[in-house]
């Protein structure tokens, strides 16, 4: 993968967490269309991220905070993960945030951003686009 400053990304493997199986395939289907996706892993919860992080390599992970399963959030895997040294950029979403996960993301040296739910496919994008150069 090329870097911001080259203008073009290439190939990304990305992570996917989330319980909402509609939402999976919107973001799915984004990704897809708007960048160049080598790999894209779906999960439901923290503990798929956990797991699914720590065996392969990705260039992004985006994960809902809350899920609906009992298992671990997303922001506890994240912080996990860091521990281990896996310092993947994140974009954290939920619709129900705490001030945590808000104080977590605005920790530039944590490598997570927010998005709000519900949020809208342009500031998923921009979200993205933040982190990667803009689509080609």
């Amino acid at each position: 993968m090329e870097s911001k400053e080259s203008g073009q990304i290439k190939d990304l493997s990305v992570l996917v967490i989330d319980d909402d199986r509609n939402l999976l395939s919107l973001i799915e289907a984004v990704l897809k269309m708007h960048y160049p996706i080598k790999n894209l892993d779906i999960g439901q919860h923290g503990e798929d991220l956990l797991t699914l992080a720590s065996n392969r390599a990705y260039d992004l992970i985006i994960s809902d905070n809350n899920n609906n399963l009992n298992k671990m959030n997303g922001i506890d895997a994240i912080k996990k993960l860091r521990k281990l040294g896996n310092t993947t950029p994140t974009i954290m979403m939920s619709g129900k945030y705490s001030r945590e996960i808000l104080d977590y993301a605005s920790d530039p040296e944590n490598g997570v951003d927010f998005i709000e739910k519900p949020f809208d496919i342009p500031m998923l994008r921009s979200k993205i686009d933040k982190i990667y150069a803009p689509p080609i």
